[in-house]
């Protein structure tokens, strides 16, 4: 038998998790010099943390199920990209070249694997030129735009080019694009007009008069409201191609989440997203499909809209995150006349791309979208059986996957990592699950028990 000490240092160390901020805390408070790093929940320490686990600067271990807002495909320090050739990359290391007039070499034979790897069905051609979802976005609107004005232009160049520097019409044109309430899609001047989740993100900031158009409130559980489901999605097509037929201005594209992520993880039918595409090609709208988030797998295809199996493909589809790169695909239809009219100094990353084509390489070999597809499932199920009244609403697709909270989400989120647990939020009461592609079943039987502990201590 343990003596009486021996037995409370067992149970300490078996039951109650040690949690230390100690280190955190005197780092956040010099970092704050700096920096706002107000939004800072932990401090990661990259060179402990290993697949699935995070360990910060306190030596805390996390089960990662938020993975750096959804943007780590393959966890931490994966044997293929801890294995990089460093002296192949070392010339892109010291320079930073500008792509878009004087590409090396090493460039050019990476775009050509990641559009091996990664192009959508329906697209020929990628636009790389951004370092953040924001910027995917603003030139996929800029494309629209630019594609509308070449199909519909009845103006003289001259007349234009004598007005533009003025932002006068027609050189600056009023168009549009058409967004859906409850969605986001970044942070800059364009995507901040689209954006129509969170109040505060938008606040004081000036933006374009662009319509905004209902996304479905889907009822859970799916197959006790069908018919609810199905007349809700149908008056949101309604609503909607009533708000592009009496626009004030042409409306160039609308731009839609296969599930809106940040606005709390909503989702809508294979048939209402049918039924929206051919909406956009009745009206000669751009279709812009925004997987920044959804994509390179956590649904358990590559892209999320893939499962919707469209007659006709998106326009253009956004990407960032897992990624590593941003831009997007999208037809040669869309390629502008003017060479330098989506354009930058860098117009992409020559070293992230390396990463990129790694990545689909372990997508490949490891089979990962498979993974995802059978973890999901179980991931669901095990939600699913929880004996909880705490949570609710749970749904998603592959690992991709969320469910309402009657608790406060932020102070739930805190709790969970005192269990060691890191997840995030969405929307006003949601709970956003974001592991990487190499999540077991094993790991969803940890993050049960971790989420049970953290259910317990609310």
């Amino acid at each position: 038998m343990l003596h009486t000490k021996s037995k409370l240092k067992y149970l300490a160390n078996t039951f109650i998790r040690k949690y230390n901020t100690i280190n955190t805390q005197k780092l956040l408070k010099l970092h704050q010099n700096n920096i706002d790093s107000r939004a800072v929940t932990l401090i990661s320490d990259l060179h402990k943390s290993k697949g699935n686990y995070l360990i910060d600067i306190d030596n805390n271990k996390y089960l990662d199920m938020y993975c750096n807002i959804a943007s780590l495909p393959l966890g931490y320090n994966h044997p293929k990209l801890l294995n990089i050739d460093i002296s192949k990359i070392m010339p892109l290391i010291i320079h930073r070249p500008a792509l878009g007039i004087n590409p090396s070499y090493e460039w050019m034979e990476e775009i050509e694997k990641t559009m091996k790897y990664f192009k959508p069905n329906g697209t020929d051609y990628m636009y790389t030129g951004g370092s953040c979802g924001s910027n995917a976005n603003e030139n996929a609107f800029k494309a629209a735009f630019i594609n509308y004005t070449k199909k519909n232009n009845v103006y003289d160049e001259n007349i234009k080019l004598n007005t533009v520097l003025h932002n006068k019409h027609p050189g600056t044109p009023n168009l549009s694009i058409l967004s859906f309430y409850k969605g986001f899609h970044g942070r800059t001047l364009g995507c901040l007009s689209a954006t129509r989740s969170n109040p505060f993100h938008k606040i004081d900031i000036p933006s374009f008069n662009w319509p905004a158009a209902p996304f479905p409130s889907i009822k859970y559980p799916l197959h006790e409201n069908l018919e609810y489901n199905k007349k809700n999605e149908e008056l949101c097509l309604e609503d909607t191609e009533y708000i592009i037929d009496n626009s004030s201005e042409p409306i160039a594209g609308m731009i839609v989440e296969p599930i809106q992520s940040e606005g709390g993880d909503n989702h809508a039918s294979i048939d209402y997203f049918n039924k929206l595409r051919n909406l956009a090609l009745k009206k000669n709208i751009t279709f812009i499909v925004d997987e920044v988030q959804t994509g390179v797998g956590a649904t358990g295809t590559m892209w999320a809209h893939e499962q919707w199996n469209l007659d006709t493909p998106p326009d253009i589809i956004t990407f960032a995150k897992k990624m590593q790169i941003s831009g997007y695909f999208t037809k040669k239809d869309y390629i502008p006349d003017n060479k330098f009219h989506i354009f930058n100094t860098w117009m992409g990353d020559p070293l992230r791309i390396f990463i990129t084509n790694l990545i689909g390489e372990v997508i490949e070999e490891e089979n990962l979208l498979e993974n995802v597809k059978n973890t999901g499932d179980y991931l669901h199920e095990s939600l699913n059986n929880l004996n909880s009244d705490l949570i609710y609403n749970i749904r998603g697709k592959g690992t991709y996957m969320a469910f309402d909270l009657d608790y406060d989400p932020i102070t739930f989120t805190q709790i969970a990592r005192k269990n060691g647990l890191n997840i995030g939020t969405c929307g006003n009461k949601a709970i956003r699950l974001r592991p990487s592609l190499t999540f077991t079943k094993e790991n969803v039987d940890e993050f049960i028990e971790k989420l049970n502990n953290t259910i317990k201590s609310c």
